[in-house]
């Protein structure tokens, strides 16, 4: 009888381990998405007092951060929830900003839009979500174009 009552001690554990994890990432999936959104406004803010976004190829957020204005808001962070710097690429008429998400690995898909995959990256273009977790519901406005390429294409252009 005991062995009984320490393997279900030990599986409810389990679950309540794993529910507490799913939980975490969740808030650390909202969280990143707020951060993003956060970062999309000084980005609008610095396009209407420049007539531009910051341009550049990809690089890490923080490096275009002292051109971003805070407005004396709070500041504008350059790593996600998970710790991962945020990436940052623009053409100066648009612009894309991402996290790696929950796994830290690159998972782009061409197609973007809500995906399935709770750990795929989270993707941030010209102030709407490109590509996020489906359980936040349908964030999308409207079918978009890749960012990715429209922006890597405006770039080769900037370089001729």
């Amino acid at each position: 009888m005991s062995v009984r009552v320490r393997s279900f001690y030990v599986v409810g554990l389990a679950t309540i381990s794993l529910a507490c994890v799913g939980t975490v990432d969740i808030s650390r999936h909202r969280s990143t998405m707020q951060i993003l959104e956060r970062v999309g406004e000084a980005l609008g803010e610095h396009r209407i007092k420049n007539g531009t976004y910051p341009r550049s190829g990809e690089v890490e957020l923080s490096r275009i951060l002292p051109e971003l204005a805070t407005g004396g808001r709070e500041e504008i962070k350059s790593r996600d929830a998970w710790g991962t710097p945020l990436k940052y690429m623009s053409s100066g008429d648009s612009y894309v900003v991402w996290s790696y998400g929950a796994n830290r690995e690159p998972d782009i898909r061409s197609e973007g839009g809500p995906v399935p995959e709770f750990d795929i990256d989270i993707v941030y273009c010209d102030g709407h979500f490109w590509q996020y977790f489906e359980g936040f519901g349908n964030l999308a406005r409207g079918k978009r174009d890749n960012p990715f390429v429209t922006i890597g294409t405006s770039l080769a252009a900037l370089k001729e």
